[in-house]
Parts: structure tokens; C-alpha cells; sequence
């Protein structure tokens, strides 16, 4: 256990290397050249300092060699996202707030939304659709014609 809280915080005490788990989170896979242009890191040897840095939280693909998450890497993904959620929860309401789960879907999940305020649905839909639009996905918002907000 001592072995897995060094690894953790070690991946987690740089911002490059948070950045590259929240891609690989994001894109599932990406090629030594996608996280240099993700990261803007023109250094090759910095990027795989970093790369290194988090090794049993990343792999390569054997047949691709693109990296991606492991099991442990996906959980790291999630603790960020869990520090993230916890150190802005004084700012959000999070009575009604899955963004969490709206943030993960991936194309082909299916989710259906219920909601008893236009609050709600706007806090829950416009992080589904900015996720979409981060992930390079194209995103359609329909409204009714009697509500113009």
C-alpha cells in the first residue's frame, strides 16, 4: 500500500503528468506525439521524464504504441476528479449534480435526464456538452421555442 500512495502522489505532485492522465481519461489512447501537442511540451525528453514518472499508471500498446491508462492509472483519474469536485464544492450546488457521470459517457452510452428545474438541466447538460466539444465530438443543444434562456 505504501508502494501505490508513492506512486499516486508522485503522478499527481506534477501538472504535466495530471494533464496526461486526464487525456488519456478523455481519448482512452494517444501516441507519444498527441501528448507532446496536448501538453505543449516541444521537449521529447521532458515528455517521457514525465511519461516514466508514471509508469503502472500508463502503458503502451504493444501493437500501437499508444499509450493509455491502466486499471490503477483510471483510478487516478478518478481521485483528481474526486479533488477537484471536493475543492470546488463550496462554489457549486451539488444537491442535483452528476456531472461526474455525464463528463464520462462516451459515444455509443446512452443516458436519459430527469429534472424539476431549468437550473438543474442546465448544470447537468452544458458540462455533458462541453465534455463532448473537449473530446472533439460535435454537440447539438435543442431548446424550446417558448423558453429563449
Amino acid at each position: 500500500m505504501a508502494d501505490w500512495d508513492d506512486q499516486i502522489h508522485k503522478a499527481l505532485a506534477h501538472q504535466i503528468r495530471r494533464q496526461i492522465i486526464e487525456y488519456l481519461q478523455e481519448k482512452k489512447t494517444l501516441s507519444f506525439n498527441d501528448l507532446t501537442k496536448m501538453t505543449s511540451m516541444p521537449n521529447h525528453g521532458n515528455l517521457g521524464f514525465h511519461l516514466r514518472a508514471l509508469k503502472g499508471l500508463i502503458e503502451q500498446e504493444p501493437t500501437t504504441k499508444k499509450y493509455r491508462l491502466t486499471d490503477r492509472g483510471r483510478l487516478a483519474s478518478e481521485l483528481l476528479w474526486d479533488i477537484r469536485l471536493t475543492t470546488t464544492k463550496d462554489t457549486l450546488d451539488l444537491t442535483h449534480e452528476p456531472t461526474r457521470y455525464v463528463r464520462h459517457l462516451s459515444l455509443g452510452d446512452h443516458a436519459v435526464l430527469f429534472y424539476d428545474t431549468e437550473k438543474i438541466k442546465h448544470k447537468i447538460s452544458f458540462p455533458f456538452i462541453e465534455a463532448g466539444i473537449l473530446k472533439g465530438e460535435a454537440a447539438v443543444y435543442l431548446t424550446s421555442e417558448h423558453k429563449i434562456d
